[in-house]
């Protein structure tokens, strides 16, 4: 069963608003296991109200050096738990290229469909280097 808490270590004046990729990927470098940027990839997933305030992030998958297994059912499910309006994904690129794979696109593609019939919308996708560059697929238009 997928089991979602509602403690919040902070005050709701306090919580993090992310409106830009630039404000994502400062949650982002919080949430990756750094120590393994480099060698192993990792999907992240940030959920939103409707005022972009996060209300939750997992780090749910974990990959080898060029590949990682998404399950967008697990995806959906902790979004549906915390009753999120809208997400952010996010997955990091061992070699530091950042330009997407056709893996990449299909699967964003995919995980904007299935979330858009639960009326959760994708607000962006980051694709993130061991040194913390990154490529946001709004702002390359790819979403």
């Amino acid at each position: 069963e997928v089991e979602v808490s509602y403690k919040y270590l902070s005050t709701f004046e306090n919580r993090l608003v992310v409106k830009t990729p630039a404000e994502a990927l400062n949650t982002l470098c919080h949430l990756y296991h750094k120590e393994s940027m480099g060698i192993q990839e990792q999907f992240l997933v940030i959920y939103l109200n409707k005022s972009n305030m996060v209300i939750g992030s997992c780090n749910l998958f974990r990959g080898s050096i060029s590949a990682c297994v998404v399950d967008i059912k697990l995806i959906l499910a902790v979004g549906i738990k915390l009753m999120a309006n809208s997400v952010i994904l996010s997955h990091n690129h061992p070699s530091g290229n950042l330009k997407p794979s056709e893996q990449d696109l299909s699967l964003t593609k995919k995980i904007q469909s299935a979330l858009e019939t639960v009326e959760m919308s994708l607000l962006d996708h980051l694709i993130v280097s061991p040194d913390f560059k990154y490529l946001a697929f709004s702002e390359a238009g790819l979403l």
